[in-house]
This record gives structure tokens, sequence and C-alpha cells, in this order.
């Protein structure tokens, strides 16, 4: 009987596993950095999300999120062809995205609570 009950309660926490793990992947979401543009260039994300910038430009980019002219996240480093950069958007409000090598790039991300 034990032995069936620790084979259930392994069953159980390799659904809840799984769960977690598709409830993280769907609280994901991706930009692409492509014709000196992100796409999609406004998006709106719940609190909590990760957003996951990725460079398809042959030059390097950096990723900038600012609200009411307060820098809130920046790329530690340039981001090149094909690298990422991912952050948690911890707060609800609007945030206006930049690139800090391109003035020309821009966009927003609503994240809602």
């Amino acid at each position: 009987m034990a032995r069936g009950l620790s084979a259930l309660a392994m069953r159980a926490a390799l659904a809840a596993c799984i769960a977690s793990s598709q409830a993280r992947a769907e609280g994901s979401t991706r930009v692409e950095i492509e014709n000196f543009a992100f796409d999609p260039p406004a998006l709106t994300v719940k609190t909590g999300d990760r957003v996951v910038f990725v460079n398809r430009d042959q030059v390097p980019h950096s990723v900038v999120g600012t609200r009411g002219g307060e820098e809130l996240f920046r790329s530690s480093e340039q981001i090149s062809t094909d690298e990422s950069f991912s952050v948690v958007m911890d707060a609800p409000g609007e945030i206006t995205l930049g690139c800090g090598l391109h003035a020309r790039i821009n966009g927003k991300i609503v994240v809602t609570p």
C-alpha cells in the first residue's frame, strides 16, 4: 500500500510540475527586433509575465524600458543577432520601450494587474 501511495504522490507531483511549466510558458511574450523596429510595436501583458526580446537584425541593439522618464530596465549588454534579453513585468502601468543604440526604435508595453 505504501508503494501505491508513493507512486500516486509522484504522479501528482509530476502533473503539478507540468501544469506549472505550462503556466510559465503562457505567461511569456516574445518581441522581435527586426528591420529596426519592435514587433509587435505595442503589447499588453499581465503583472508577473516575462517579455523576451530577440534581435533578428544583423546589427546589435539594446532594450531600455522607462515609465514617466524613470528607467525601469535595460539590457546589460548589446544584444547581438539571434540573442535575447528577457525581463519580468513586476508592476502595472505603461512602459515606453526604446533601443539604447538607435533612437528611432520605440514601442510600448501596457502591464495590467
